[in-house]
């Protein structure tokens, strides 16, 4: 069967590490996946795509690299028979840098790697379909140099955090990658916006309706009002 594979870099929220207004204390430990806000609290990426209906999970490994805390894998399968997986990384909240740079590289097709889900081989990295950042913006806490394309292939990308479109947009250009979602202004990078968006791309569905439909999604949620949720996201350029 056809396959898509999104993968999520997710770097966990931390109060001591990240240039952020501090949230209580045991959502922000960022060695705590378990409770913490990106994670493990109700609208975290484990906990939220673990209660969804159409997601299953299918792996949930502990300590995959030195940066990472945490990976879990979900899978879902659409109407037409294509599977889509979810492949989620905890970063420990003191290694945003290194979170970003792993991102980037994966953008820019400078890492490529595969990972087992269940009984499968899948694509991460740069060998995935879609590539999220998710989670406190640390382009405002540190100064990165754009990385550039290794491969020719443009890889589509999403920043679900504060402010993210104009800061990740040199990035993305020199990256040849193209940006599916981003933001405008401040924002809780809740899974609830990363699932509506997936649901829509992984159908083959256009920026614009993808747009309105994370735009619904963070409005169902936060009851900011259709209009300021349609303004706080942006589709491609």
């Amino acid at each position: 069967a056809p396959r898509l594979v999104v993968h999520a870099f997710v770097p966990l929220c931390d109060n001591e590490n990240q240039g952020i207004v501090p949230v209580p204390p045991k959502l922000g430990n960022g060695l705590d996946p378990r409770n913490n806000l990106y994670w493990g609290a109700l609208y975290g990426i484990k906990t939220h795509f673990k209660k969804a209906d159409d997601w299953t999970l299918v792996e949930n490994i502990e300590n995959p690299a030195t940066h990472i805390l945490e990976r879990v894998i979900f899978k879902k399968i659409l109407r037409d028979g294509k599977e889509v997986f979810l492949v989620a990384d905890a970063y420990r909240g003191d290694r945003m840098k290194e979170c970003l740079l792993d991102y980037f590289a994966a953008l820019s097709g400078n890492e490529l790697q595969n990972t087992k889900a269940g009984d499968k081989s899948i694509g991460i990295s740069g060998n995935a379909d879609l590539l999220v950042f998710n989670g406190h913006n640390g382009l405002m806490d540190y100064t990165l140099e754009p990385v550039y394309n290794a491969d020719g292939k443009r890889r589509e990308a999403a920043a679900i955090g504060c402010v993210s479109h104009p800061f990740f947009k040199e990035f993305y250009i020199k990256a040849q990658a193209y940006p599916i979602v981003n933001t405008t202004g401040l924002m809780a990078p809740e899974a609830y916006v990363m699932e509506a968006m997936i649901n829509g791309w992984s159908v083959g569905r256009s920026g614009k309706e993808i747009h309105l439909e994370v735009a619904a999604a963070y409005d169902k949620y936060q009851g900011c009002g259709l209009r300021g949720a349609k303004n706080l996201f942006v589709a491609g350029w």
